[in-house]
């Protein structure tokens, strides 16, 4: 059974242009740690990502919290001229990765779920690692060559590789800087935007999307 989307409640600002009155905003800056078997070596890494809602009522939609993030994939190992990443951005016919919707953060168990207002505030204050369902854990990628692009694999449960398995995701609130430099170390990020990974079908999705957010939304607009 194919896991949910991680990001799907998440629309695109851009689409809101003339449509309902903006009643609120929140901002969330936050750690996400990725703890994996790699051939059955324990290893973690991390990424920083901010993400901000605008509460727009009157839109139709399932909720009326729509956001958009900031940051870099987590790069969880480089060895030699390969790397293995946790992605950001939505798969087609796979699953979303590190974008959160604003109702998901009842995953988090803040103390105070009477308000939207009062939600937000309490998972400000939480402190420490907090484990994410499995569920909504991202997709991993293999790239067996940092200079080409086109030699990256997608891990997933239709695509497994017994070298590597996810052990558990977390997050911390954090106000450390959001994450920024992938590129430079992973040289075939240079190509994205330009040529997509092979398990991507062009024009369903900016290949960027999966390394690096910038104004990332649910369906790929960011201005």
């Amino acid at each position: 059974m194919k896991r949910r989307h991680f990001i799907e409640s998440a629309a695109a600002l851009a689409s809101l242009s003339g449509c309902g009155v903006f009643t609120g905003k929140h901002t969330l800056r936050y750690r996400l740690t990725l703890k994996v078997s790699v051939s059955g070596r324990k290893r973690a890494a991390s990424t920083v990502l901010e993400t901000t809602w605008v509460d727009t009522l009157g839109l139709g939609q399932g909720s009326r919290w729509t956001g958009k993030s900031w940051g870099d994939a987590i790069l969880i190992t480089r060895e030699g001229n390969s790397a293995l990443v946790g992605l950001l951005g939505f798969v087609p016919g796979y699953k979303p990765g590190f974008t959160l919707p604003y109702d998901w953060l009842d995953f988090l168990k803040p103390a105070d779920r009477s308000t939207d207002e009062r939600r937000f505030q309490s998972v400000l204050q939480l402190k420490g690692e907090h484990s994410l369902p499995s569920f909504q854990w991202p997709l991993m990628a293999y790239i067996s060559d940092i200079e080409n692009l086109a030699s990256a694999n997608l891990i997933s449960e239709e695509t497994p590789d017994d070298r590597f398995s996810i052990l558990d995701c977390s997050l911390a609130v954090t106000s450390n800087p959001i994450s920024r430099g992938i590129e430079g170390i992973m040289p075939c990020l240079k190509q994205v935007g330009t040529y997509n990974p092979p398990f991507v079908p062009i024009r369903e999705i900016p290949a960027y999307q999966l390394f690096r957010a910038e104004n990332f939304s649910a369906n790929g607009d960011g201005v």
